[in-house]
């Protein structure tokens, strides 16, 4: 049987639609969830749901929540926190904010494969030379 995300956890899960539904001043439910673990060191994924997503961050020790303020503050205006960002939880806290879209990006952006035998060094500063 496959291990449950910790952010699907019945009590933290409902902690995070409840610090939702107050942001948004009327009930908010997670319809689906997307693990990002593999991007960060701490428990981490989106919650899917209307009229907004929540990333959400969980960090094992209450200790923590000055470096969750650290986070928040470093990241400035974008994104939006959910109420004031950080959740306590019993023993644990989240950290809480508004998941921005992910954009596609436009062939120009797009990242383009060369093979490294194509690939020559500058004499100079040993950069690549396209």
């Amino acid at each position: 049987m496959p291990e449950v995300h910790p952010l699907l956890d019945d009590n933290i899960k409902r902690a995070i639609e409840s610090a939702a539904s107050f942001h948004l001043g009327r009930s908010w439910v997670s319809r689906s969830f997307t693990d990002l673990n593999d991007r960060a060191s701490h428990p981490c994924g989106v919650l899917h749901g209307l009229p907004f997503s929540v990333f959400a961050k969980l960090w094992l020790y209450v200790e923590s929540v000055e470096q969750f303020k650290a986070e928040l503050t470093g990241l400035g205006a974008t994104p939006t926190p959910i109420g004031t960002g950080v959740v306590f939880l019993e023993h644990d806290c989240l950290l809480l904010f508004e998941a921005l879209n992910e954009l596609e990006a436009t062939p120009s952006e797009q990242l383009v494969h060369v093979p490294h035998h194509c690939v020559q060094p500058d004499a100079r500063t040993n950069w690549p030379i396209w």
